[in-house]
């Protein structure tokens, strides 16, 4: 199956630091072991950039630009690259009227629109919450990952 990879479970698998470092990694290296085909968009590596290039202090990774440039290759080595094409305007539209999304959510809602688009219905986050009013959405959580499958 397709799995689309939310930014926070790449970003937690490249702080070995963090909490959920191991959850993300195994997490990554479970599906991929299943044959399953994990996924991003183009939004996931403009937000990737950000939180790789963002101080330490502001949750970011504190990396160099040529780091995160770096980064970005390896993670498009690793994951298919959905497009985003113009259909996901109108879907999108359609899932923030629908949903009554405001403010930041809407960014969630673009991932949502670009996966609906591209038909894959599997996504992986740490934020599950955040996607959970999406019913053609499936949601899998990196800890509990034996139990959503």
């Amino acid at each position: 199956m397709k799995v689309f990879c939310d930014t926070n479970v790449i970003a937690r698998s490249l702080e070995p630091e963090h909490a959920q470092h191991l959850q993300a990694c195994n997490a990554i290296k479970e599906l991929t072991l299943q044959g399953d085909e994990l996924c991003v968009s183009p939004q996931v590596f403009f937000e990737l950039w950000a939180v790789a290039t963002r101080p330490i202090e502001q949750n970011g990774l504190g990396r160099t630009c040529l780091e995160a440039q770096t980064i970005l290759r390896e993670t498009l080595s690793l994951f298919t690259l959905i497009p985003e094409t113009p259909s996901v305007i109108s879907v999108w539209e359609g899932l923030v009227v629908k949903h009554s999304v405001m403010g930041k959510k809407s960014h969630d809602t673009h991932l949502a629109a670009t996966m609906i688009v591209n038909s894959v219905n599997h996504l992986l986050t740490f934020n599950a919450q955040d996607f959970l009013r999406f019913d053609s959405l499936t949601v899998l959580q990196p800890g509990n990952l034996q139990k959503t499958l």
